[in-house]
């Protein structure tokens, strides 16, 4: 089976209406911008707010989601929080049910932007589970209803995530290009061109999702042109809300976001919707472009006008990186620093070296784990083909020494 890559935040919410919905943040009079300094790990946003003026709690930044979202029920319980309404969520696979509930006047501050008495979804448990996969300590996600009043500049490289009233933006300076896009239900979709093979191309509608740590995913069954690559991996795509995404992992032959932005051999999640599954909640989207493809440039999403702007950065034209050993590892303990294989490619060089789930990491190439970051793993596990990894695992008690080197998967 192989290692489950990524972690997807995106939710499909039933549809449903907030009465008297959350106006989002606000900033004081006479401020028409605000630059906030955000984390950026394990390709995911982070930033930092206060809940109800007191508690400290970091969530990820999320174009793909159309409402903030708390996954920490205990939070909400402590501060005595009511609850609302009920509400059916569908997970990330698309098939599972999860629980969420409306709460209202609950207070979140983001640095210099204030919300008063906003509505926000609580999670009835914690379907994320993004410590284990990311080794980041997450609390929630904030969704469009948050935002959508402002123009948004996501600069990657420089970790600033700008709030812009509409009214003092006309268009971005010079270097930036518009992308075709529309927005529904207050997220934005980009329409690109996309040859999975050489010899197919399809005109492609996909949600630029911030709260993706991937480069693309496909609906494989979506578009009559979609063919899978000749060269795949099968099983377990992704950690999702609720679940584990399954299909295909390989590479996009090319991907043309207009006719000056493009990609060659774009690492691409496949996943196919089930048959007669009601996929309205999709608004017609063929796909997925997360944080994998968007930190290649600073990113303007002008939400009130309907506009998208890209001005590709030091990044643009890097190549798309996949694990070469065949683990999948999830983080826990105190700080996150204990690591255990969940997951194991067949015939990788983990597989053939002996690595069997379970196991847990002790030592990599001579140093403790516990001086790593999952991320940190993740990127030596990345390195060039070749590159020897010698490990020390514990299984039942028992230490054992492993070793083998790293090999292009896909």
């Amino acid at each position: 089976m192989p290692k489950t890559i990524i972690l997807l935040l995106f939710a499909f919410l039933s549809y449903f209406s907030l009465v008297g919905q959350t106006v989002g943040l606000e900033m004081k009079a006479g401020v028409d911008r605000i630059d906030i300094p955000f984390d950026y790990k394990n390709d995911f946003i982070i930033v930092d707010l206060i809940f109800n003026k007191v508690l400290p709690l970091k969530f990820i930044f999320d174009t793909g989601a159309e409402y903030t979202i708390l996954n920490k029920r205990e939070i909400t319980d402590l501060f005595n929080v009511s609850y609302e309404k009920e509400f059916k969520i569908l997970g990330a696979d698309m098939s599972t049910e999860l629980i969420a509930y409306l709460a209202r006047g609950v207070k979140l501050d983001l640095n210099k932007l204030h919300g008063s008495n906003q509505d926000i979804l609580i999670l009835a448990e914690d379907y994320f589970r993004i410590e284990d996969y990311t080794g980041v300590e997450i609390h929630g996600i904030i969704g469009a209803n948050f935002f959508k009043r402002y123009v948004i500049k996501i600069d990657y490289r420089r970790r600033i995530l700008s709030f812009i009233k509409p009214e003092i933006f006309n268009k971005p300076p010079e270097g930036y290009s518009e992308v075709s896009a529309h927005f529904t239900r207050s997220k934005p979709y980009l329409h690109v061109q996309a040859e999975v093979t050489a010899d197919s191309v399809a005109q492609l509608n996909m949600l630029v999702d911030c709260g993706a740590s991937l480069a693309m995913l496909i609906h494989s069954n979506s578009h009559p042109m979609i063919n899978l690559p000749e060269h795949t991996i099968e099983g377990n795509l992704a950690m999702g809300l609720g679940g584990y995404l399954k299909g295909f992992l390989g590479r996009t032959h090319q991907l043309k976001l207009n006719e000056t932005l493009q990609f060659q051999n774009v690492l691409t999640n496949f996943q196919q919707t089930n048959t007669g599954q009601d996929t309205s909640q999709l608004n017609g989207r063929n796909g997925v472009i997360g944080n994998l493809i968007l930190n290649r440039f600073t990113v303007i999403i002008d939400y009130p006008r309907g506009k998208v702007y890209l001005k590709p950065n030091k990044n643009y034209n890097r190549g798309f990186k996949y694990d070469k050993s065949g683990i999948g590892l999830t983080a826990s303990g105190k700080d996150l620093n204990n690591f255990l294989v969940y997951n194991v490619i067949k015939d990788s060089p983990a597989d053939i070296a002996g690595v069997e789930v379970g196991d847990e990491i002790i030592k990599i190439n001579f140093f403790g784990t516990s001086l790593f970051s999952l991320g940190r793993l993740n990127k030596i596990l990345q390195a060039r083909d070749g590159k020897r990894i010698r490990l020390v695992i514990k299984r039942n008690g028992i230490r054992k020494r492993v070793s083998f080197k790293l090999k292009t998967l896909i």
